[in-house]
């Protein structure tokens, strides 16, 4: 299957979720990768909640921006858009599982599924500005692993 529709999902969508979407929207653009649709959301958002100041902080340091992102919650119409939906821990994976259960064969775990280690990505919220850094880092890393998959 071609994949076309991605989302991230992570808890509130202000930190991690919307890092991995701007991020990820940044590497296709300068791949030149064609026709995949990004998107976040988070399995326990606020509705209309901007990003964190951290991950505002940690993308403006690697020149993104993601100002104009506003939170939005998991829907059954957004798991069901999605050929393929990255959670950053395993209790997304578990509360889409609980809600989802139809997308259940499509949600897995960022990291392993860009190639890393078995292992959830830390949540930078109320942490540090190296917090913030450290874990835009960790998705950068996983999502250049996740663009080799893809033009793979």
């Amino acid at each position: 299957m071609k994949i076309k529709n991605i989302l991230f999902v992570c808890t509130g969508n202000t930190c991690r979720s919307p890092m991995a979407e701007t991020i990820f929207r940044d590497l296709l653009e300068k791949s030149g990768l064609k026709g995949i649709r990004v998107a976040s959301r988070g399995v326990g958002a606020l509705d209309g909640y901007p990003a964190s100041e951290g991950t505002l902080q940690a993308l403006k340091a690697a020149g993104l921006d993601a100002q104009a992102h506003r939170a939005r919650p998991l829907t059954a119409d957004d798991a069901e858009r999605a050929d393929v939906i990255l959670v950053m821990e395993e209790s997304h994976w578990a509360a889409i599982a609980g809600s989802f259960p139809f997308a259940v064969k499509k949600t897995f775990l960022l990291k392993p599924y860009s190639g890393g280690a078995d292992t959830d990505i830390a949540d930078p919220i109320g942490g540090s500005p190296e917090d913030y850094e450290k874990c835009r880092i960790e998705i950068q890393t996983c999502l250049a692993g996740l663009l080799v998959k893809l033009k793979g």
